[in-house]
Formats: C-alpha cells, structure tokens, sequence
C-alpha cells in the first residue's frame, strides 16, 4: 500500500485548493497509465480486493487541514476524490487547531492561536469520522 500525501503551504497568500487536487490527479493518471500495477482505494473495503489483484493500492492523503480551507463541503469533495487520511494542522494555527509547538519567530508567532482545537476543528473531526478519513 502506497500513501499519496499531498502539500500546499498554508501562510502564502495561494490556496491550496488547486495544489492538493493537482497531486491527487498527477497520481492517478499515474495509475490510469499502469492499471495492472497500481490503483487508487477511494472507499472502505477497496484496499484488499486491490491488494489480492497483486497491485499497489493507492490512499490519498493531506498534509494539514488548511487543505480543506475551512470548508466542510471541500472535506466531502475531497473524501468522494478518495482522502482518507489528513493530518489537521502542520506549522501554523490553520483555524482547525494549534500545533503542539510552533517554531520561534517573529512571522510565526503573529499566525499563533489559542492551543487546542477550535469549535470548527471539533466538527471537521466529527465529520471526517463519518466520512470514513483518518485524520491525526
């Protein structure tokens, strides 16, 4: 089994809507190309059959919740494009929680929010178990 973890910066003044997408598409065309070799898992349960088949079972992956861009909806578009696995924060305070410790620095710190998860944070997390993505 392969993980496809994709990654836009999150304190760029770019989203990461395009990127993320664009990495899910550079890889399953990757797959397309190749289909006795590897495929993508987009639902519960596709893992194994793949796997017997004798192929590389491919999970889509975000590195941050930024990636979602606090939007619930672009969470359900991007577990139906096949995420199952998101990391919620990475360096900065994304509006879905704070990282465990943030770098020192004068531009870091002016991107610091309270410690924990936010009330959206609660629900996202809520909303990925439902959706069946992992999340950490």
């Amino acid at each position: 089994m392969l993980t496809n973890c994709v990654y836009a910066p999150s304190v760029l003044p770019v989203s990461p809507s395009g990127r993320r997408l664009g990495g899910f598409a550079a890889l399953e065309r990757l797959c397309e190309g190749h289909p006795s070799l590897a495929q993508v898992a987009r639902r519960r349960g596709e893992v194994g059959p793949i796997l017997q088949a004798g192929k590389l079972a491919v999970i889509h992956a975000a590195e941050g919740g930024h990636h979602v861009e606090r939007s619930m909806e672009k969470l359900e578009r991007l577990a139906d494009r096949g995420l199952r696995y998101l990391t919620l924060t990475h360096f900065v305070h994304n509006g879905i929680a704070q990282p465990a410790r943030l770098p020192r620095g004068p531009f870091l710190l002016a991107v610091a929010g309270q410690p924990g998860w936010t009330q959206l944070g609660r629900a996202l997390v809520r909303r990925c178990e439902e959706l069946e993505c992992w999340w950490t």
